[in-house]
């Protein structure tokens, strides 16, 4: 995860930003960037962050979002690569394109933030929901690799 104050890559396992010391949340509860968000809105409000800084970490979110598309992507292409057939190829499809469009829609929700803090309850409900939709994705993905990892594995001489 992404360091939205200092754009510092942390390991999923740690809930502050080494280099900086932020409050990443907790990865394991499955917000992804929602809590640095909510930090993020709060100190616009409170006048602690001014606009300049407040852009740099969307762009930061709006960065990391689209290198995770990217990973999507790739994984996608590797995996469609695979000597499958029509219903796996169909099973498959069906387990990324929900993760992919979470992220998507993350993403342009996330764009559409202003930058005096002043986001709408729609907007929040919007990002967790687009949030919540990933977090269920992600899963099926996992089980996915799993899958796969055995399909390989049985597959090897």
């Amino acid at each position: 995860m992404h360091c939205l104050a200092c754009g510092s890559l942390e390991p999923d396992n740690h809930s502050r930003c080494a280099a900086c010391d932020q409050d990443l949340g907790i990865p394991a509860e499955g917000r992804g960037y929602l809590p640095q968000l909510l930090r993020l809105q709060e100190r616009l409000l409170e006048n602690q962050l001014g606009a300049e800084e407040a852009e740099a970490q969307l762009v930061r979110l709006d960065e990391a979002l689209g290198e995770m598309i990217g990973q999507f992507d790739e994984f996608g292409r590797q995996i469609l690569s695979l000597p499958l057939d029509d219903a796996q190829s169909g099973t498959v499809a069906g387990f990324l394109s929900p993760a992919r469009e979470s992220l998507v829609g993350l993403r342009a929700v996330a764009a559409e933030l202003s930058l005096d803090g002043h986001w709408s309850q729609a907007q929040w409900s919007k990002l967790k929901l687009r949030q919540q939709t990933l977090l269920q994705a992600s899963q099926g993905i996992q089980f996915l690799r799993q899958q796969l990892l055995q399909f390989e594995r049985k597959a090897q001489p």
